[in-house]
């Protein structure tokens, strides 16, 4: 179901600016009020939810007060379409970080929280780690984050992938750890890894067995990593 997507709830009950924010006042309550109920009448995932993230983007977004509504109502639009909210909000959190979204780069699911928990051990002091396939650059960046002395070469035949992961990397202040090439592995080369060795090769390619497909939400399923 996806109501019981954890990820997906901890962004709502405990991100930053939810703890002081009911409605905000540059979309008009009777706006907000009517997508919660389209959005209920359609399934789409955590109605409530949405519509505050939704209005807090297009708030940030507009111009002027009377260009709030213009943009909500159009991402709402969006959403009902089953467009991923990560896309639409352009950033979602994981782990310890918020990192920027965008198409057609795939959005880490939560799960692959779980991945970090099972590798992280196993970095030590001044690690070096490849990822193959980094995406948004969320595997390898949660651990450059948490692990201050570890660095990294990430991955990805997606320039638009590579272009993100360094956006975040930037962003997070890790930029000086990681090198991220647009390549695919058997491309890459000794000089590329600066003639050293890996400790530890990471990869979380995206794909949904073909049997798991009834069982999956719109939003996953119109992102085509099915195999």
């Amino acid at each position: 179901m996806l109501k019981s997507n954890p990820m997906f709830l901890k962004r709502f009950q405990g991100h930053k600016w939810l703890s002081s924010v009911k409605w905000l006042s540059s979309v008009s309550q009777s706006l907000q009020e009517e997508w919660r109920r389209r959005f209920t009448e359609n399934n789409i995932e955590n109605p409530l939810g949405s519509v505050r993230e939704l209005t807090k983007f297009a708030r940030k977004n507009a111009f002027q007060d009377k260009n709030a509504d213009a943009i909500f109502n159009s991402l709402c639009t969006r959403r009902l379409n089953r467009e991923p909210l990560q896309y639409l909000i352009e950033e979602w959190d994981f782990r310890l970080m918020t990192l920027s979204m965008k198409k057609p780069v795939f959005i880490p699911r939560p799960e692959t929280e779980g991945l970090i928990d099972i590798v992280k051990p196993y970095l030590k002091k001044d690690s070096k780690f490849l990822e193959v396939g980094c995406g948004s650059g969320a595997i390898s960046l949660a651990f450059l984050t948490e692990l201050s002395t570890v660095r990294c070469i990430a991955l990805d035949k997606n320039q638009d992938a590579v272009s993100l992961t360094q956006e975040n990397a930037q962003k997070l202040g890790v930029a000086d750890r990681i090198n991220v090439l647009h390549k695919t592995l058997d491309e890459l080369t000794l000089l590329d890894a600066g003639g050293e060795k890996f400790d530890m090769l990471i990869s979380n390619p995206p794909y949904i067995p073909h049997k798991e497909m009834a069982f999956l939400q719109e939003e996953v399923k119109m992102l085509g990593f099915i195999l």
